[in-house]
């Protein structure tokens, strides 16, 4: 009976998963470079109208994971300086009992 309770509890949760990239990371891509980075260490803000419903960091190699309810979520970098870096997709929508992979781009402004 516990493990069924928990695996229901698995089953019913939502969030999002995925990785933070920087893009472009280096001001000249090259063919035989990736033109992207990881984003380590990245704080991820999520938040529902004027409310912060969750922060996760990302991991050395730019991966994440985030516990969400149902609906629609607004992103932010909170240590980085607005004008000087986006978040695209900046906006996810969470559906009931699932979780979603997630790809961000982090444009820091180098070129």
């Amino acid at each position: 009976m516990l493990l069924d309770l928990a695996t229901a509890l698995v089953v019913a949760s939502s969030g999002a998963h995925g990785k933070v990239l920087i893009d472009p990371a280096r001001p000249v891509c090259a063919i035989d470079q990736p033109c992207s980075a990881p984003d380590a260490h990245e704080q991820l803000a999520f938040w529902r109208g004027t409310a912060r419903a969750a922060t996760t960091t990302t991991a050395s190699d730019g991966t994440f994971r985030v516990v969400l309810a149902p609906g629609v979520y607004r992103v932010t970098l909170p240590h980085r300086r607005p004008l000087r870096a986006t978040i695209a997709p900046i906006e996810i929508r969470i559906p009931r009992g699932r979780d979603i992979r997630v790809v961000f781009r982090v444009d820091i402004g180098i070129r």
